[in-house]
Formats: structure tokens, C-alpha cells, sequence
């Protein structure tokens, strides 16, 4: 599915999941070349691993009861509040 989060500085950032493993990571005003595009994948530890080709983000991964889906950048700074993540209905799947 299509997920949206706000970043600390105000910036749309959206993360599309598709069942084929396939993801995109996008930052409103970056360019196309900046948007991460690849395979998603949980390992065995629950983290999330989202690789493109030159690029490897990892991240701990919780869906609230709320229905959002926070995630925390591995070795971020503590006190570091990660990304919260809802599910953008308005999008087709």
C-alpha cells in the first residue's frame, strides 16, 4: 500500500509497498533521481530493509493500534522520534 509521513521539516515523504517486494521512497521537492525505488524486505530480527541498487535504508518497524506504521531509522540518535507513517487511502493500491 501507499503510506505518508511528515518529515521534521515539514516535507511529504511517501513509502509505496507492493506485495511483489517491490517499494519506492519518495521526498516532496526531491528529483526523480533522488527517489529510491527496489526490493523490501523484513529480516529476521523484524527490521525493515528497503534496497535499491546503490542504496540501503534499515529500519524498526511498528504498526500502531492506530493503524499508522512507525519507523525508526537503524543507528538513529536517541531521542531520535522516527518517521509515523498512515496509510493514504485516496491512493489505488
Amino acid at each position: 500500500g501507499v503510506w505518508k509521513a511528515t518529515s521534521a521539516e515539514g516535507k511529504i515523504i511517501t513509502l509505496s509497498m507492493e506485495t511483489s517486494d517491490s517499494f519506492s521512497w519518495t521526498y516532496e521537492g526531491a528529483s526523480e533521481s533522488e527517489v529510491l525505488k527496489g526490493e523490501w524486505s523484513i529480516d529476521e530480527d523484524g527490521f525493515l530493509i528497503l534496497a535499491d541498487k546503490d542504496v540501503q535504508l534499515v529500519g524498526d518497524i511498528t504498526l500502531n493500534e492506530d493503524g499508522t506504521l512507525h519507523f525508526l531509522l537503524a543507528g538513529s540518535p536517541e531521542g531520535d522520534p522516527g518517521l509515523v507513517f498512515r496509510r493514504d487511502d485516496s491512493t489505488p493500491n
